[in-house]
């Protein structure tokens, strides 16, 4: 609810850790030039993610770790590092049924774009 009021008002940034609902996604994504950072969640073998990233567009999702945590599978228990955003990738390309490429690539332009880069 408080982001809708700020909708219109060329607000901008990063929902870090996304980890809520279609429903959410849906309304967030109206509110603003916001992207919803994916990470290591998502490859969890019981992830909630899952469905909400076949929902979404490949335009609104930024790869991200959040190192130290959230270390994704097959890594999973162990300290997350930066190298292990492909994982993350591939697990977003499997769900999207695209190339790996097309992720990282649609993903990196995102972030260029969200970051003026």
């Amino acid at each position: 609810e408080t982001m809708e009021s700020f909708a219109g008002r060329g607000v901008r940034g990063i929902f870090h850790a996304f980890s809520d609902g279609v429903e959410s996604y849906e309304r967030l994504k109206g509110c603003g030039e916001f992207l919803f950072g994916i990470g290591g969640v998502v490859t969890f073998k019981k992830s909630k993610l899952v469905p909400v990233v076949e929902q979404m567009a490949l335009t609104d999702i930024l790869l991200e770790t959040d190192c130290p945590y959230l270390t994704p599978a097959p890594h999973r228990g162990e300290r997350n590092e930066s190298s292990y955003v492909k994982y993350i990738c591939a697990k977003i390309a499997e769900i999207k049924g695209v190339d790996y490429q097309r992720v990282a690539n649609q993903t990196t332009a995102n972030a260029k774009r969200i970051f003026n880069l």
